[in-house]
């Protein structure tokens, strides 16, 4: 009887395990699109290299919910980016490097399991992170921050940079260029504003407006 009941206990401990992995498995879904690197470049909001600075406001009581403080160090992409953010997550003193050649095509090894996002963050490191504008309300700014980089499964929108020369930073910053020099061959300036439309349009009119030219 003993020996019956202690299969069952170990089979039961078992299949408990076995439903956690599936309910993580199942919580994680498919990888998104932004995988692809190009596609995450074009897709987010605002990049940033920023430090993590330590925790923010203490939490609630009986809270598992924390914050960390993201100093802003350069930004790569977007506008009205403010000098710092607070981004759900857990410090560490243990590093987490992509171990995948650049440009990263997937997260780095914390972010592989659960909810296929890195929420660990080392105090003190530099992240290269991608950002969207997530609080849509009040409600939604507690729970998320202004901004978010858990919008992408399994993409690599919070890596750890290993130095302000990483290689994983350059090759955003020749792909935003290149982005930039596409949509500029395209006719669509990624600087253009009214401004530099109205010059423009002066220049190609002022040989008229000054009668060397006539039209017909």
């Amino acid at each position: 009887m003993k020996r019956y009941q202690r299969v069952t206990a170990i089979l039961t401990s078992f299949a408990f395990i076995m439903l956690t992995f599936s309910i993580r498995a199942e919580a994680c879904g498919a990888a998104s699109k932004e995988t692809n690197p190009q596609i995450l470049v074009r897709n987010t909001e605002m990049i940033v290299r920023a430090t993590a600075v330590g925790y923010g406001d203490p939490p609630p009581p009986d809270s598992r919910v924390r914050y960390i403080e993201f100093r802003v160090e350069e930004v790569l992409k977007g506008k009205d980016v403010p000098n710092t953010f607070l981004i759900k997550g857990f410090l560490t003193e243990e590093d987490d490097f992509n171990d995948r050649p650049v440009p990263y095509d997937f997260v780095r090894p914390l972010g592989r399991g659960g909810s296929c996002a890195a929420h660990h963050y080392k105090e003190g490191a530099e992240f290269l992170l991608f950002l969207k504008r997530h609080a849509s309300n009040e409600e939604d700014s507690r729970q998320w921050g202004e901004a978010t980089p858990y919008w992408a499964s399994m993409a690599a929108t919070n890596e750890q940079l290993r130095s302000s020369e990483d290689a994983w930073l350059q090759w955003v910053k020749a792909e935003l260029k290149k982005e930039g020099e596409q949509k500029n061959e395209s006719g669509f300036l990624q600087y253009d504003t009214p401004n530099k439309r109205l010059n423009r349009t002066r220049n190609q009119l002022a040989p008229y407006l000054s009668g060397t030219q006539r039209a017909g």
